[in-house]
């Protein structure tokens, strides 16, 4: 009998950005053929926090996220640590890089500065 295929997460090894502004997610481990269209993605910090669309820099694609935030732990002395986790909800980006209900996971660091980066020895689930 066969079924929907489950959504695999695509894992990225950079989170950047600041709490402020912008959030880039980069390094995506993107299928050779689609590598310069979605090299990295980014969106307002702000509306990540919860969830809210990122933009594929190269192809202005997009992906919808849903997201909830929870305090973790983790990071070095002095950061916070957050864990998001969700799924995606839509958008226009190709789905062999995200197709809805994919799970989302990633853990980051915010300095006191409002620096933000992956945990160490983690990566984005997106």
């Amino acid at each position: 009998m066969a079924g929907a295929a489950t959504p695999k997460s695509l894992v990225c090894s950079k989170v950047s950005g600041t709490d402020t502004s912008t959030v880039t997610i980069s390094e995506c481990a993107v299928p050779k053929a689609d590598a310069k269209t979605y090299a990295s993605a980014s969106g307002k910090a702000s509306s990540l926090a919860k969830g809210g669309t990122i933009t594929w820099t190269s192809s202005t694609k997009t992906t919808v996220l849903k997201l909830s935030v929870k305090s973790s732990t983790g990071c070095p002395a002095g950061d916070l640590t957050e864990k998001a986790t969700g799924d995606v909800t839509g958008g226009t980006a190709s789905t062999a890089i995200t197709s809805k209900n994919q799970p989302v996971s990633l853990t980051v660091c915010i300095t006191s500065k409002g620096a933000i980066s992956l945990k160490p020895g983690t990566k984005a689930d997106i």
